[in-house]
């Protein structure tokens, strides 16, 4: 019999707890909680106010397409999920390629250097994930064209008549993608191309006298990610980089925007986007949030931004950026893996037999096995350390377990028995139906678009098999603290997104705490996978 001495406490605990979360709520509703960038909107005007069939112009309203954006912007598609679209600007720049393997600058009169090493990165992208085979024979005349103009004393020759960017960017800037031709060097079995490589670094580590505020913030910004990406060639690179990262920091105002250089007030939203992805990379969360509430709070109504705000503003300062759209995405991402990175990893503890979310994931896969067999195959999708996993191996061992994650360190922590797939929640690196089941525990609140990452984790089912997310209930997300970018669930909203994909959908409640109270913290929505038209038309014409 529970004891009555200490039910007073626990009730008192209960209502000072229940009290001060509520008073939380109303202190941070008052104080104007940070706002987070919006990526569905990022990527909304990048389609619908940027996008040309044959690449991105720099602002909307314009019609000439901007090569080295284009192919900036192809891994930023990619890992966002929309893979058609990066593919079709990749195979575009297939076509721009010259003879010689380089690509030409924005009025696509002049060799661009800069360009020819953003199409190296976004090519290299794609074939390897084995989605553009066919660029692999113009990714090695493109790497080979960039080790050519680099001297045997490790400078960067810029070709006569160069693009008017090569003419007056530093020369970090022009350092942009020697790293990928590092990599292309094993790849291609040319191991001339990384000693060239290794030149320009050692040149840039003695020589480059590189800092904020000599140029526009928007350009200094691939400067830092070339010498960020030529630290792991030498390591002083590395520190040059985290130097002019400093200098930037120092030019941070209250409201989070930087200065353009440190002769104009004004900001850059290309420059700031940038180097917040920069901060993010390099452990600076502090500054690189404060740079991210500022960005948000210039999104506009259209999901894009002003090139740049504040007196004397001249970076297309009355048409939306597409390379501060392109950035801000980039750091969004790299926010929510520095988030990750530095918490106290609280995924590797055991989960306790009575907790409902591991309740759910049990039952389906009893349903599962029921209906495909001992050995079917199940994938936990962002499924960090596999806690879940473990659970299953014990209870299932025939099981076949897959656990994808974007953290290959998680990932080192799942039970040998299941497979690990290191990959995005918003393009998963697996086939169209390859699991009889898939679940998804707390991880879809992180994903920045939940809507195509539930695309995604449909798209992974077979038909007929089950679907099961768990997550946060949207009611209780004022009385938490959490990041201004995580998503909590209104069950109607998920609900009607899983049945896009699903027949016999549901969203329960799932009791929580040692008295099971419900509703709880958690909401378990699931569904049935079912039949595409063309799977149908199969199974009629069999």
């Amino acid at each position: 019999m529970r004891g009555t001495s200490h039910a007073g406490p626990r009730w008192l605990e209960r209502v000072s707890g229940a009290l001060q979360r509520r008073a939380g709520a109303v202190w941070r509703r008052l104080a104007r909680s940070p706002r987070a960038v919006s990526p569905e909107g990022a990527l909304r005007w990048l389609r619908e106010c940027a996008g040309r069939d044959l690449g991105l112009s720099p602002t909307c309203g314009t019609t000439a397409v901007c090569p080295g954006l284009t192919a900036a912007a192809v891994p930023t598609l990619w890992n966002f999920g929309d893979s058609d679209q990066a593919l079709a600007y990749a195979r575009s720049l297939l076509a721009l390629q010259r003879r010689d393997g380089s690509i030409p600058d924005a009025g696509l009169l002049h060799v661009s250097l800069f360009n020819t090493a953003q199409t190296i990165r976004a090519w290299r992208t794609l074939v390897d994930d084995g989605a553009l085979p066919e660029a692999l024979p113009a990714l090695r005349k493109a790497c080979s064209y960039l080790v050519s103009r680099i001297d045997d004393d490790g400078s960067l020759r810029i070709p006569t008549g160069g693009g008017a960017f090569e003419r007056w960017a530093p020369a970090a800037v022009q350092l942009a993608g020697l790293v990928e031709i590092a990599a292309a060097a094993r790849r291609f079995q040319m191991p001339q191309w990384r000693l060239a490589v290794v030149r320009a670094a050692e040149r840039t580590a003695r020589c480059e006298e590189f800092g904020f505020g000599k140029c526009a913030s928007h350009v200094a910004a691939h400067g830092v990610e070339a010498l960020l990406e030529l630290g792991t060639i030498d390591p002083r690179c590395e520190t040059l980089a985290r130097r002019v990262l400093d200098q930037a920091e120092a030019c941070v105002r209250s409201d989070g925007s930087l200065n353009v250089d440190l002769t104009h007030g004004w900001t850059s939203s290309a420059g700031l986007a940038h180097f917040a992805a920069l901060w993010f990379r390099t452990g600076q969360r502090r500054i690189g949030n404060a740079a991210m509430q500022c960005l948000a709070a210039h999104q506009l109504p259209s999901g894009g931004w002003y090139g740049s705000w504040g007196r004397g503003a001249a970076f297309f300062p009355h048409g939306g950026s597409a390379w501060t759209a392109k950035y801000a995405l980039d750091a969004a991402r790299a926010q929510v893996e520095a988030a990750f990175a530095a918490a106290p990893n609280t995924l590797l503890e055991p989960l306790s037999a009575a907790d409902e979310r591991l309740r759910a994931v049990r039952r389906l896969a009893e349903e599962t096995i029921s209906r495909c067999g001992t050995t079917a195959r199940i994938a936990d999708v962002g499924c960090g350390s596999g806690r879940y996993l473990r659970e299953l191996v014990e209870t299932s061992p025939r099981l076949r377990l897959t656990g994808i994650d974007p953290s290959a360190a998680l990932l080192e922590h799942l039970p040998e028995r299941a497979a690990a797939v290191c990959g995005n929640l918003l393009r998963l690196p697996t086939d169209d139906e390859s699991f009889d089941a898939a679940f998804c525990i707390e991880a879809l609140e992180h994903a920045l678009v939940p809507a195509r990452a539930v695309d995604e984790l449909c798209r992974v089912v077979r038909p007929g098999g089950r679907v099961v997310i768990v997550d946060k209930d949207a009611r209780f997300q004022a009385l938490s603290l959490s990041d201004p970018w995580e998503h909590w669930f209104g069950a109607q909203s998920l609900s009607l997104k899983l049945a896009e994909h699903c027949d016999d959908v549901r969203c329960e409640p799932l009791p929580m705490g040692p008295q099971q109270r419900t509703p709880g913290l958690f909401l378990c929505w699931s569904g049935t996978k079912r039949a595409t038209a063309s799977a149908i038309r199969l199974a009629g014409a069999a």
